[in-house]
C-alpha cells in the first residue's frame, strides 16, 4: 500500500473511530456509568493511534493550529495543576481522564475531519444519529415506556421523554444541538431537494421529541438559537423564502403545541414558583455560589462539588445533586473564576472565528437552485448548536454527561477547522523535529489514557464480583472489594464499601465479630485519609465504635459527621441514635426532632424513636418522682 492511500484509509478510520465513540456514548445513555466510558476512550485511543501513523504517512503533514488550540491547552494544563493540588486524589483523576479524552477527541477532529467530504459526512451521521434518537423518543411516548434499554427510569420523569438518555433535560440538550445543523443544511445547504426534504423531515423528528421532553430549558435554548439562526439566514438574498417559511412554520408548531399539551402549560408555568420544592435548582444554585465564593480564584478542585456539597447543603436538599444544575456554577465551584474565564476565553475565541470565518464560505444562491457550498451551513448550523447549549447550561448540566461534551468538542473543532478558508496563517508545518515531538506527545496521551483505561476495567470488573450496593454482605464480596482496592488505592468509596460490609457482617453477632468490626475500622480510617469530606466514613466509624462499647471514643466522629454534613436528615438521626445508646434521651430527642423537620416525608427513623425516646423520658420523670 503505497503511502498516500495509507493516509486516506487513517483519516477515514478516525472519522470511524470518532464517530463510532460520539454515537456509542449517544446510545449508552450518554456514557455516564463507568464500563460505557471505558469504552469511549478505547475509541479514542484507537484514533490516536491512527494519527500518529498519518503523521509518517503524508510526507507534507501539517497541522492546523487556530488560536481556540491555545485556549484547549490551558485548560487542560489549568486541570493537570488542578488535579496536582486536590483534595480527593481519586476524583480529580476522573475528571482529569474526561478533560483530556475530550481534549483529544477536539484536536484530531480539528485536524483529521476538516476535509469538506469528511466534514459533510461527519454532520450528516450526527444528524441521522439524532433522529434515530428521537424516534426512539416518540416511541417511548407512544408506549408509555418507563425504560431506557430495558432501565427503568424515575418517576419523576414520568410522561417525559428521554430517548437513550435516563433524563429528559439531556435529550433535550442532545437534540437542540443538532437539530440548527439539520435546519442549516436545508436552507443553505448543498444537497439536492431529495435529500433536503429528507433532512427536513429528520428535523421535524427531533423537533417532535425534543417538544415530548416538556425541558423548558430545553424549549427555551432551541427556541432561541433557532430564532437566530433564521434571522441570520434572512439576511442572505439566497435564503430568505426558505427561512421565512421555516420561521413562520416553527412558530406556528410551536403555538399549537402549547395549546394542546396540558403539561408543557404546567412545566412553564411553574417556572418562578419553585423555591419552596426539594432539590430546587434555587437552593442548589444558592449552595453552589456559597461554595465558588469560599473559593473565589481557584474552586474547591476538579470535579470536588458533589464531594464537597454536604458542607453547603441546605434543609431543602435532602439528597446529593451530583451537580450543581447549571454549568457555569459547577465550574466556577469546580475550578474558579481562574478556570471559569479559561473556559469563556475559549467560546470567545470560537465565536470570533465564526464571525471571521463566515463571510469568506458564503455563496450567494437563491431559492430555486442549489447553493454552491456546504460551508456556511456547517458552520453556522454548528456555531448555532453551541450556542443552544450554552444557552441551557444556565439551568442545566448537560456538560457534564460525556456523550453531549464529546458533542460540542467535535463541533467546536469542525466549525474552528473552516477558518483556514478565511485566513492560511495557522497552518503549522513541523519541522525536523516537529514530528517526533507531535508523535511522542500523541503516543504519551495514548499510552497515559489506555493505561487508565485498563486499570479501571479491572476495578470494575472486581466490583461487579462484588455485586452492587445493594449487594448482600458475604465473604466472598469483602474478597471481590478488597481486590478492587488492590487495583485502586486512591478509591476512598471503594473503602468505605468494604468497611460497610465487614460492619454488616460484624453485626451478625457471630464468633470474631469484633474482629470484623475492628477490621472495618481500618478501612473506614483508609476512606477518611482519601476523603476527608465524606461524613459517612465518620459516622459509620462511630457506629463502630458503638457497637464495641466504646462510646465515649465515639462521639467526636458522630460531631464530625455533623460537622461535615449539618443538614443530613440521615446523619442526624444517628447522632440522636447515639445518644440513646449513651441514655442520654434529651439529646436524643432533640437530634430525631431535628431529623424530622430535616425530612418530615417518609421518615422511619424518627417516626421510630421520637415516641419510644418520649416514653423513656417519661419513665425516667416517674422514676425521679419516686
Amino acid at each position: 500500500m503505497d503511502r498516500a492511500k495509507l493516509d486516506k484509509w487513517c483519516e477515514w478510520g478516525i472519522l470511524g473511530l470518532v464517530l463510532g465513540a460520539l454515537c456509542f456514548s449517544t446510545l449508552a445513555t450518554g456514557a455516564v456509568r463507568e464500563l460505557e466510558f471505558i469504552v469511549v476512550q478505547a475509541m479514542v485511543c484507537g484514533a490516536l493511534l491512527l494519527w500518529v501513523i498519518r503523521i509518517w504517512a503524508g510526507s507534507r503533514h501539517r497541522f492546523w493550529w487556530p488560536p481556540i488550540c491555545w485556549a484547549v491547552l490551558a485548560f487542560l494544563a489549568y486541570v493537570i495543576i488542578g488535579y496536582e493540588y486536590s483534595d480527593i486524589e481519586y476524583v480529580a483523576r476522573l475528571l482529569l481522564i474526561r478533560v483530556v479524552v475530550y481534549a483529544a477527541l477536539f484536536f484530531l477532529v480539528l485536524n483529521n475531519c476538516n476535509r469538506q467530504e469528511l466534514a459533510l459526512v461527519f454532520c450528516l451521521a450526527l444528524i441521522f444519529l439524532g433522529s434515530f434518537d428521537a424516534l426512539y423518543a416518540i416511541y417511548q411516548y407512544a408506549a408509555h415506556s418507563g425504560k431506557v434499554w430495558g432501565f427503568i427510569r424515575p418517576p419523576q420523569y414520568h410522561g417525559r421523554v428521554g430517548g437513550s438518555f435516563i433524563n429528559p433535560n439531556h435529550l433535550a440538550g442532545f437534540l437542540e444541538t443538532i437539530i440548527p445543523l439539520a435546519l442549516a443544511l436545508v436552507v443553505a445547504g448543498r444537497l439536492g431537494p431529495a435529500f433536503k426534504v429528507v433532512l427536513a423531515y429528520l428535523a421535524g423528528l427531533m423537533i417532535v421529541a425534543l417538544g415530548l421532553t416538556f425541558s423548558r430549558g430545553g424549549y427555551f435554548a432551541s427556541g432561541l438559537s433557532l430564532v437566530a439562526l433564521l434571522l441570520v439566514l434572512l439576511s442572505r438574498r439566497g435564503s430568505r423564502l426558505a427561512s421565512a417559511s421555516l420561521l413562520v412554520v416553527l412558530l406556528a408548531g410551536g403555538w399549537y403545541f402549547f395549546a394542546h399539551s396540558s403539561l408543557a402549560g404546567v412545566r412553564v408555568r411553574e417556572v418562578g414558583h419553585e423555591t419552596s420544592l426539594l432539590n430546587s435548582r434555587y437552593a442548589i444554585w444558592a449552595s453552589a455560589t456559597r461554595m465558588w465564593l469560599d473559593r473565589f480564584w481557584f474552586g474547591v478542585g476538579p470535579g470536588h462539588f458533589d464531594a464537597r456539597f454536604p458542607q453547603y447543603r441546605t434543609d431543602l436538599v435532602p439528597d446529593h445533586p451530583d451537580f450543581a444544575h447549571n454549568d457555569y456554577l459547577n465550574t466556577l465551584a469546580d475550578f474558579g473564576l481562574v478556570g471559569a474565564l479559561l473556559v469563556a476565553s475559549a467560546f470567545l475565541i470560537f465565536f470570533w472565528g465564526v464571525c471571521r470565518t463566515l463571510p469568506f464560505v458564503w455563496r450567494e444562491g437563491n431559492d430555486l437552485r442549489v447553493k454552491q457550498s456546504n460551508k456556511p451551513a456547517l458552520v453556522l448550523g454548528g456555531a448555532m448548536g453551541l450556542l443552544a447549549l450554552l444557552i441551557h447550561a444556565f439551568t442545566e448540566f448537560n456538560l457534564q454527561i460525556p456523550a453531549t461534551a464529546l458533542l460540542a468538542c467535535a463541533l467546536l473543532a469542525l466549525v474552528s477547522g473552516h477558518l483556514r478558508f478565511a485566513t492560511e496563517r495557522f497552518w503549522v508545518s513541523p519541522q525536523r523535529l516537529g514530528k517526533p515531538l507531535a508523535t511522542l506527545v500523541l503516543l504519551g496521551v495514548l499510552a497515559w489514557l489506555a493505561t487508565q483505561g485498563a486499570h479501571r476495567f479491572r476495578k470494575y470488573y472486581w466490583l461487579r464480583q462484588a455485586g452492587g450496593e445493594s449487594a448482600p454482605a458475604t465473604p466472598a464480596r469483602v474478597a471481590a472489594l478488597k481486590q478492587a482496592l488492590v487495583v485502586e488505592p486512591f478509591d476512598g468509596e471503594v473503602s468505605y464499601n468494604l468497611g460497610e460490609t465487614l460492619r454488616a457482617l460484624s453485626l451478625a453477632g457471630d464468633a470474631g465479630s469484633e474482629d470484623l468490626a475492628r477490621e472495618a475500622l481500618t478501612f473506614y480510617e483508609r476512606g477518611m485519609a482519601l476523603n476527608r469530606w465524606d461524613p459517612f466514613n465518620y459516622l459509620r466509624y462511630g457506629m463502630c465504635l458503638d457497637w464495641l462499647g466504646q462510646h465515649g471514643r465515639a462521639t467526636p466522629y458522630y460531631d464530625h459527621a455533623v460537622e461535615l454534613d449539618p443538614n443530613n436528615y440521615y446523619i442526624a438521626a444517628f447522632r440522636g441514635w447515639h445518644c440513646l445508646e449513651q441514655g442520654d434521651y434529651h439529646g436524643a430527642r432533640l437530634f430525631y426532632i431535628r431529623s424530622w423537620i430535616l425530612w418530615p416525608w417518609d421518615n422511619p427513623y424518627s417516626q421510630e424513636k421520637l415516641p419510644l425516646i418520649d416514653r423513656l423520658l417519661a419513665a425516667q420523670k416517674a422514676a425521679a418522682k419516686k
